[in-house]
């Protein structure tokens, strides 16, 4: 009985198909209790369809089936009808037999075939029964074949398939589960009961729209179709193998390749099998599948199939709107209900609810490549990596990123980061082929380096014939190489993984002293180490961060504190000393006005702001910061910035 009470709300299974749509429920004012009278029950029905559903507690309703709207029909609750002037449904009907209580439900169609298949004296006097029966549209729709099947002559003597929507024993709504199995009264064949976390519950694919028509040998469910033994076409490698279109013939080999056939053999399990077809395997890039088979231990195929698989049964009729479900591979797919039927992964389902003995199977005619299947090129292709992929091209490496004998970590700029780069330099790199080649592969390093395995001032080895490693450093938001973003880390694949940087990685050819010493603006800064005996300093390490005043700085500085500083060996080393961080700082892993404290090689604290785009350093001597105006200079050994002021040091403090 489905009164409109919360208190008679059924809880609901483990979800399979979580709504990514906020419209998929919403509470129904409605249908708050006591709003229609008592015994009121409620059936959901969508516009301009016949199309209905009962959920286990209405005090919910869904507002959208597959995009249409619905609205509610209120009827009386099974055993009660109505009184004239009385609120709701307040008469207590008798309880009569099963024959007649689908009459008094109008199932007429049911009653005749029952006559026709000599079970009204069985239905009427035996029992108790469970039966589950088709609505009167269910039986029109059938082909004479197929009504002949269901009620088979009685000189054939064989019995009728009606007799499979018979089960022995009382089953109220509340007491079916997921994958639920009941021996029917058809030669002791099983039938497969789903109640799936929505409140909607399938017998063999088949919705109840009405349940719990109690009568006095048993109880009555209506469903929307006639129904059909789950053996008929066995398991569900027996679908797969014993179709009579000779769809299969690819996937037959695949799943003996994997050993996934003895899988879907087991009766003990049940799953749902998104079942792709020759022609979903013949859209594969053309050399794709044929690597897949000729991999040693069938890795990337097995997961290929493992994807299109979810464990347990899953109806078409359980979804009525976008909702994801886990694969057997671990990914979520997609699944949809629209104007345009039901979809997967955006692709039409080609045939649906195809039952066997162990799960249900659904045919589509493209694959669901999952990434654990997907090689480098595939994986960039869905990450729109398309400038960078050219460029691979280009240099004759696109055919390695391809092959599983080697893996390979990306750090790939975005199209956009492309873009950023001047228009000149990509024109000469591209008439320099060694040069192209040089920045291709600075993003490219061999091996499958996952940001779990990155730690601060780390240096990682790239395909580059350059000397420069990329540098990678840990900030509070985030991932850093050199002097770009990691903005979408982790893109694993079959042979290796994508990390998505924000700029172009222009691989550095001088180290920091060569970078001061040949540019004009850091003469008087060059002269300084030169003077301090200082070279080595910016030698030692290979992640160094050096905030370099130019000669205008110096040149603003009070003549005397300038003399002072030259003339005195020990604070022109901690002056120097000063000006230089042990560590990779790139610009890009400041915060918008934070301040960040970091100590330089004499050991004082710089103090690191940006705002407004603009970067400044200052210490604890100075009151005016020194302003930044040229930012993450990449030398082989570090990053140099330029700066407008000379940061003194605390030099007569130890």
């Amino acid at each position: 009985m489905m009164a409109v009470r919360l208190s008679v709300c059924l809880a609901v299974l483990v979800i399979i198909c979580a709504p990514l749509t906020s419209i998929a429920r919403r509470r129904s004012r409605n249908l708050r209790p006591g709003a229609k009278g008592p015994n009121v029950c409620a059936v959901q029905e969508v516009e301009n369809t016949r199309q209905r559903f009962f959920s286990a507690c209405f005090d919910y309703k869904y507002s959208q089936v597959c995009g249409h709207p619905t609205f509610v029909r209120y009827y009386c609750c099974s055993g009660f009808t109505k009184i004239e002037g009385e609120p709701g449904c307040s008469g207590v009907k008798p309880l009569e037999d099963i024959v007649y209580t689908a009459r008094n439900m109008l199932l007429d169609e049911f009653v005749k075939m029952s006559e026709a298949a000599d079970l009204t004296d069985q239905l009427s006097n035996e029992g108790a029964y469970t039966v589950f029966i088709p609505e009167n549209e269910a039986f029109q729709k059938l082909t004479d074949k197929e009504r002949k099947n269901l009620v088979p002559p009685r000189s054939s003597g064989k019995p009728s398939l009606l007799s499979y929507h018979m089960v022995q024993g009382r089953h109220s709504f509340k007491d079916f589960k997921r994958n639920q199995h009941h021996v029917t009264l058809y030669k002791d064949k099983k039938l497969m009961i789903n109640k799936y976390s929505n409140g909607i519950t399938t017998v063999n694919c088949a919705r109840i729209v009405r349940p719990n028509e109690e009568a006095t040998n048993g109880i009555v469910h209506v469903i929307d179709r006639v129904i059909k033994p789950l053996d008929e076409k066995g398991t569900l490698l027996d679908v797969i193998n014993d179709d009579k279109q000779d769809r299969f013939s690819q996937l037959s080999t695949a799943l003996i390749l994997t050993g996934l056939d003895q899988m879907l053999r087991d009766e003990d399990e049940a799953y749902t099998f998104f079942a792709p077809s020759n022609k979903a395997f013949s859209r594969l890039p053309s050399d794709y599948f044929q690597r897949l088979v000729n991999e040693p231990g069938h890795h990337g195929l097995k997961a290929l199939l493992k994807n299109h698989m979810v464990k347990r049964p899953l109806c078409a009729d359980s979804i009525y709107s976008a909702c994801g479900l886990r694969s057997l591979n671990g990914q979520i797919i997609k699944a949809n209900c629209n104007g345009n039927g039901l979809t997967i992964q955006g692709k039409k389902i080609q045939e649906r609810d195809i039952l066997a003995t162990n799960g249900v199977v659904h045919v589509v005619d493209d694959i669901f490549i999952p990434d654990a299947a997907k090689d480098l090129t595939m994986k960039a292709q869905d990450l729109k990596l398309n400038k960078f992929m050219n460029f691979t091209k280009d240099i004759g490496f696109l055919e390695k990123l391809k092959s599983t004998d080697e893996e390979f970590t990306l750090f790939a700029p975005t199209d956009e980061a492309f873009e950023a780069v001047p228009r000149s330099y990509l024109e000469a790199i591209r008439s320099q082929p060694t040069a192209l080649e040089n920045v291709v592969k600075y993003h490219i390093a061999k091996g499958k380096m996952t940001t779990d395995s990155f730690i601060s001032q780390q240096s990682v080895k790239t395909e580059s014939s350059i000397s420069a490693d990329i540098k990678v450093t840990v900030y509070r938001k985030g991932l850093a190489v050199n002097d770009a973003t990691v903005t979408n880390p982790d893109n694993t694949c079959a042979n290796g993984v994508i990390h998505v940087v924000d700029k172009v990685m222009l691989p550095p050819e001088s180290d920091l002293l060569d970078m001061i010493r040949s540019d004009p603006d850091l003469s008087s800064f060059y002269s300084t180490i030169e003077t301090a005996g200082l070279a080595s300093l910016f030698a030692d390490s290979d992640q160094l961060t050096v905030v370099a005043p130019t000669n205008e700085a110096f040149d603003a500085m009070d003549r005397s504190d300038l003399e002072k500083m030259l003339l005195d060996p020990d604070t022109l080393e901690k002056v120097i000393r000063n000006h230089v961080v042990d560590r990779l700082v790139a610009s890009c892993g400041f915060l918008n006005d934070a301040v960040y404290n970091i100590r330089s090689n004499h050991g004082e604290l710089l103090h690191f702001k940006r705002s407004n785009g603009d970067i400044s350093v200052t210490t604890d001597t100075i009151k005016s910061p020194a302003f930044i105006f040229k930012v993450d200079e990449m030398a082989t050994n570090g990053i140099l910035y330029k700066v407008d002021t000379v940061l003194p040091c605390m030099c007569g403090e130890e």
